[in-house]
């Protein structure tokens, strides 16, 4: 549109795709925390679960920790997102534990799953920052479908370094939704 540009490069090698995405400012306002939320979705593919997020997968605490665990504060069993990671990657495991599906992003401060039922999706949210006018900034990815478990998957992530990959921050505290809290 006339405010913004975004430019996306591929570039396939055998399991995985490299993302390059680049958004520039077209606008003539500063554009303030620009992120992006990329949602990967298997489709139709029936090898991977079709709801819930049992087979969701980052790493938490050094551990590769189902997303099923987790509760989104407003009670929706099938949804969560969050901070509390070590990785910018989450991952998706077939129903026979065969193949895993996970996507990473630098400058990543959020990962999450939606297995509402119709499909699976993971998510990464990385930041783009404040873009000046006429300034851009562009994050690398990368996507794999890979033979394994997730932890097989985390290992690798770790292994080929697509992209810088800053230490884990002191976490923040996951926000309660404003329903569940007390005046």
């Amino acid at each position: 549109n006339e405010y913004v540009s975004v430019q996306v490069e591929v570039a396939v090698e055998g399991d995985f795709i490299d993302v390059n995405t680049r958004i520039q400012n077209l606008g003539k306002k500063v554009l303030e925390r620009v992120e992006a939320m990329f949602c990967l979705d298997p489709g139709d593919l029936h090898l991977f679960p079709d709801s819930g997020l049992d087979r969701n997968y980052l790493v938490r605490d050094g551990t590769a920790t189902s997303l099923g665990s987790d509760r989104h504060g407003s009670g929706t069993p099938n949804f969560s997102e969050g901070t509390a990671f070590d990785l910018p990657m989450t991952v998706l495991e077939s129903v026979d534990g065969r193949w895993s599906l996970g996507h990473a992003f630098e400058q990543t401060e959020i990962l999450g799953a939606n297995g509402s039922g119709g499909g699976v999706c993971i998510h990464t949210r990385p930041r783009f920052g404040d873009l000046a006018v006429g300034g851009g900034a562009t994050r690398k990815g990368r996507i794999y479908l890979a033979r394994g478990r997730a932890e097989q998957l985390f290992d690798r992530l770790r292994s080929d370094k697509p992209f810088p990959m800053a230490s884990p921050t002191a976490r923040q505290e996951k926000p309660q939704h404003p329903c569940l809290t007390t005046p």
